[in-house]
């Protein structure tokens, strides 16, 4: 029997039925309450995840496997475009990464796009033009 099986679930794990406690993307196991997080850190997590945004968070836990894998982790996973405009047949270079500001302004246009994600020039100037209000894109650059 494996040591993370006997350590209960976090509350991500628990929302999407998947394992806790790995080591594969640090060396320690353990829980982390999610309001120890900034509410922009808490947001992406969500994001990453694919959970819907809870207001009450107050009593949430992350173990460090997911606060890895869905922090510093999840943008070293893609280096290609995301290509969420289907504007490009090959895989193209990603070169900007989505920023959580980004992220949010899209999905209320109804474009699957998270932060971390990469986008190409082309898409990101697709992006540039989806915006309302000419508001400058926030994305950095690798």
């Amino acid at each position: 029997m494996d040591f993370y099986t006997t350590l209960s679930q976090c509350d991500f794990g628990e929302t999407i039925g998947d394992e806790c406690h790995k080591l594969s993307y640090t060396r320690k196991q353990g829980m982390e309450n999610l309001s120890d997080y900034s509410e922009d850190v808490q947001e992406t997590f969500f994001m990453r995840a694919r959970i819907a945004y809870q207001q009450d968070k107050t009593n949430m836990t992350i173990c460090m496997h997911r606060s890895k894998m869905y922090g510093n982790m999840f943008e070293r996973k893609f280096n290609k475009c995301c290509n969420i405009f289907n504007s490009h047949k090959a895989k193209a270079k990603g070169s900007h990464i989505t920023t959580l500001h980004l992220a949010k302004q899209l999905s209320q246009k109804e474009i699957d796009v998270i932060p971390g994600w990469q986008l190409c020039k082309n898409c990101f100037h697709k992006a540039r033009k989806e915006q309302k209000n000419d508001e400058p894109v926030e994305c950095r650059s690798r």
